[in-house]
């Protein structure tokens, strides 16, 4: 028989669902956008919602700015929704599993392949 001496989990979308991330992201990026324009913050954050779900994150933030007509640096969007503070949670069961485990000797850890300032 093999004893587990550690559990070791993947970030993204093993412990939390990482479309919420996405979402969180668009909304920090909806308040920056707002904030440089005459647009309401939830117009923006449906379109940024809208265009990711149809053509990928590639370039949502192109588009949008470019349909809005807003002069937006890119680089400051993709640093908005980088270091926002993310309204995440971990799945239920993830939740559950992790409690349950803490009480054991068994070592945890977490594995991810995202950008490491998300993470």
């Amino acid at each position: 028989m093999i004893k587990t001496k550690a559990y070791i989990f993947d970030l993204d979308d093993t412990l939390y669902c990482e479309h919420d991330y996405v979402r969180s992201g668009f909304r920090a990026v909806a308040c920056f956008l707002a904030s440089l324009s005459s647009y309401d913050v939830d117009r923006i954050y449906e379109m940024l919602v809208h265009e990711w779900k149809e053509n990928g994150r590639g370039k949502v933030f192109d588009v949008v700015c470019e349909q809005l007509r807003i002069q937006a640096h890119i680089p400051s969007l993709v640093r908005a929704y980088r270091y926002h503070q993310p309204s995440i949670s971990l799945y239920g069961d993830a939740r559950k599993l992790l409690d349950h485990l803490r009480g054991s000797n068994k070592k945890i850890g977490i594995i991810t392949d995202g950008h490491s300032v998300m993470q």
